[in-house]
């Protein structure tokens, strides 16, 4: 194994490790509504995690030099863990949005559009870092297709809000643009892998 090698396997680590993170504060604000603070607890953690990333590409590339391969999985890398930041933040933007609708009046939403998006979104994210950290086109070509069913999602929810506009379905809309954010990204990180291999 090349040293390059052993830099890459530990950069990977870091990756997925990221993305664990970021999915699960994703999960939280989705399934748990957990509050702005605890959310950004962990947003600062996928930030600090993210500048640790781009600081060990940027070692990498100046002691190793690598081919033009390595290279293109090296900046693979970067905006990959870029994703995972955006992932989270826009997990706090979730968390936020509930927080200001919801508390102020004490109602009980089932946002039924949204949640059962969310897991969907969930797997497009994990997905999309497991089809980079095994180079398989076939697994980013998959996240690529489940956005059609986020982007449907999306679409049903305008339709049914245009018919009904209570704060419940307004913030389920709005939950839901969010999520589909969120697979968009998703699909720019399946779409770098099937670009690198």
């Amino acid at each position: 194994m090349r040293p390059l090698d052993q830099y890459i396997s530990r950069l990977e680590d870091s990756l997925r490790e990221l993305a664990n993170i970021s999915g699960r504060i994703v999960e939280d604000v989705v399934r748990s509504r957990a509050p702005p603070e605890r959310v950004r607890k962990g947003v600062d953690e996928v930030r600090r995690r993210r500048l640790e990333i781009h600081n060990r590409i940027i070692e990498i590339i100046a002691r190793f030099q690598p081919t033009a391969s390595d290279l293109r999985g090296l900046i693979a890398a970067l905006e990959i863990s870029y994703g995972l930041y955006r992932f989270a933040r826009y997990a706090l933007d979730i968390s936020t949005i509930i927080n200001t609708l919801l508390t102020p009046s004490g109602e009980k939403c089932e946002l039924r559009g949204s949640s059962e998006a969310s897991g969907y979104v969930i797997e497009m994210v994990r997905g999309s870092i497991e089809a980079y950290l095994k180079r398989d086109k076939t697994m980013a070509r998959r996240v690529v297709e489940m956005d059609r069913s986020v982007d449907q999602r999306l679409l049903t929810l305008l339709s049914e809000a245009s018919r009904s506009i209570d704060l419940c379905s307004t913030l389920d809309l709005l939950i839901m643009m969010y999520l589909e954010r969120i697979a968009d990204h998703s699909v720019y990180i399946a779409q770098e892998t099937i670009d690198m291999i």
